[in-house]
């Protein structure tokens, strides 16, 4: 469950920065409306495109005679937005107002592409942070597997290839090629009350999240991450996979746990406990769109590299986890006999644990 420092977190990294949300379905409006309004109060700027009609204004005429600060203008397609209209729009926001930008054609019908394009470059103009991509498909399948993460390049790979890929990949190409900037992020989501929610503001995230991969960094820790190593951590530490530790601990050990990020943003991690001519390799956590995308392997790799230049003899590495015995028979660690590990690590181990150990020698 998201607890109130979670939320406090993620609404002041995302405050004062502009999401923008393309519906498929003008009925969506209705059924995210209450996520909208979370996020506004959260002092993020929400502007959402749709294709006009007179029921979806009259709607957001009404949420409005309801309180709700929500303003809706209209954009014809066949025009490039002025800089009046962007003027219009940046002060809608500036004020925490919701925007709805309604498009409309004086000699055709508005196409779910026009949405994606407008909205695209009504991103770009704006210098938004995140682009939402609401959708009947929800999430991007690609052949029956749902992706919950992907680079540009990625997506793009996976429409030439003639996949069966959803949503259909007449919208992702036209995602791919009007996307303004690599830096913005694109999610593709489903309508469902409660799912832009759970994208934005927890680690779970819910839809797929398409983002240049560019630069990804291993990097270590810093004072500044001890916060999100601790909310990565949680899940971990209630599931009983990872001994619990808290963000004072966390603290004192920052400059021992290896980060790997992807765009700035920390997605999973493991620490460095030193043992005279040993280290342990311990806590390890990712978050869950992340997983099965080599990330770990890359830490891990990292860290024995870096074992290997303060010249230990071996690295080891405990877990009550079937999963990472495979792990880490996969990177040749061999299981041993708890009891041969160093004594300074067993005076503080809980024999109790189930627990198998595992080493790679180094020299």
């Amino acid at each position: 469950m998201l607890d109130a420092f979670e939320l406090f977190r993620y609404s002041f990294n995302f405050r004062d920065q502009l999401f923008v949300v393309a519906l498929e379905d003008n009925s969506s409006l209705q059924k995210i409306l209450t996520d909208l309004q979370v996020i506004q109060s959260s002092q993020i700027f929400i502007l959402v495109v749709v294709a006009h009609n007179d029921e979806t204004f009259s709607k957001v005429i009404e949420a409005r005679r309801d309180g709700l600060l929500i303003e809706y203008i209209r954009q014809n397609v066949d025009e490039t937005f002025s800089r009046e209209k962007l003027k219009t729009i940046r002060s809608e926001y500036v004020s925490h107002d919701i925007v709805v930008v309604g498009l409309n054609s004086l000699d055709r019908k508005i196409e779910i592409t026009d949405v994606l394009t407008e909205s695209l470059e009504i991103a770009g103009l704006c210098n938004s942070r995140k682009f939402f991509f609401v959708n009947k498909s929800g999430g991007c399948t690609i052949k029956g597997k749902t992706y919950y993460h992907l680079s540009f390049d990625g997506l793009k790979d996976a429409v030439a290839g003639d996949d069966q890929i959803t949503p259909d990949p007449v919208l992702l190409n036209t995602i791919i090629e009007k996307t303004p900037s690599p830096r913005l992020e694109v999610v593709l989501i489903d309508d469902a009350p409660g799912a832009i929610f759970q994208e934005i503001f927890t680690h779970q995230g819910r839809g797929t999240l398409v983002t240049d991969e560019y630069p990804n960094l291993i990097r270590w820790g810093e004072p500044k991450d001890i916060f999100s190593i601790s909310r990565l951590m949680k899940p971990y530490v209630e599931r009983g996979i990872i001994l619990p530790i808290n963000e004072a601990e966390i603290k004192n050990e920052i400059n021992n746990f290896l980060l790997y990020t992807i765009n700035e943003a920390i997605v999973a991690g493991a620490r460095m406990y030193h043992y005279e001519d040993t280290a342990e390799l311990a806590k390890f956590f990712c978050l869950p769109r992340f997983r099965r995308r080599g990330h770990a392997k890359s830490l891990a790799l990292s860290f024995i590299e870096k074992a290997k230049e303060m010249d230990k003899k071996y690295i080891f590495s405990l877990s009550v986890s079937e999963g990472m015995w495979e792990f880490l028979r996969s990177l040749n660690f061999v299981e041993v006999d708890r009891e041969s590990l160093p004594a300074s690590w067993k005076n503080k181990y809980d024999f109790n644990r189930s627990s198998k150990a595992f080493k790679l020698d180094l020299k």
